[in-house]
């Protein structure tokens, strides 16, 4: 979770993670990109790391029981007082046709996740390895044209399962890029040091 909110209306989140934990047994992790304060005790009792009542954007990273197992990116957008699931506690229940794409990754294996925030559109785009490009995994218009304080977190989701099995989900964050694609509200070179300390205390 960042210490400050990231202000800008074209924006760019390239993330980069390792799931080490067994894929079948592991729930997956989010990235949101809200509006709201953040506080610790949204990230207990959640649907998948965090709150489903948000308002902003939320990328799911998930492992779909009802479709083999396989993992899935699914970005949805929440306006605050409306849930952005139809079935409490079932993040699959929030698939769309056009909101989400399967990830093919691997267990110890480097996965990125790009999120772009330009001209009202929300752009998804995932990487299963190190190993190929980046390619598209959903677009959709931006729900709200005001949006532009985001505050950023990565969560990952541990549960336990309808046999009272534990599962956890043992991720890394290799890394993470935040890049203001407008260049004419890009900051100086020594008020972005002072930026990224004041992110990184």
């Amino acid at each position: 979770m960042l210490n400050a909110e990231v202000e800008s209306k074209s924006v760019e989140f390239d993330i980069e993670f390792t799931i080490n934990s067994e894929l079948a047994k592991s729930r997956g992790l989010m990235a949101l990109f809200t509006q709201n304060q953040l506080e610790p005790e949204d990230f207990e009792r959640s649907d998948i790391g965090y709150r489903s009542d948000y308002e902003g954007v939320g990328v799911y990273i998930f492992r779909n029981p009802i479709r083999e197992n396989k993992w899935f990116v699914m970005t949805l957008q929440g306006t605050g007082a409306r849930s952005v699931l139809r079935m409490k506690g079932a993040i699959h229940s929030g698939m769309r046709s056009l909101n989400n794409c399967e990830l093919d990754m691997a267990q110890g294996v480097r996965t990125g996740l790009r999120v772009t925030m330009k001209d009202y559109k929300i752009i998804v785009e995932v990487k299963d390895s190190d190993d190929v490009s980046y390619r598209e995994c959903s677009s959709q218009m931006q729900q709200n044209k005001a949006w532009k304080n985001w505050k950023f977190a990565l969560a990952a989701k541990n549960s336990i399962d309808d046999r009272k099995e534990m599962q956890v989900t043992d991720v890394d964050i290799d890394s993470v890029k935040i890049s203001e694609l407008n260049p004419a509200d890009m900051y100086s070179m020594q008020a972005q040091e002072a930026e990224r300390s004041a992110f990184l205390q």
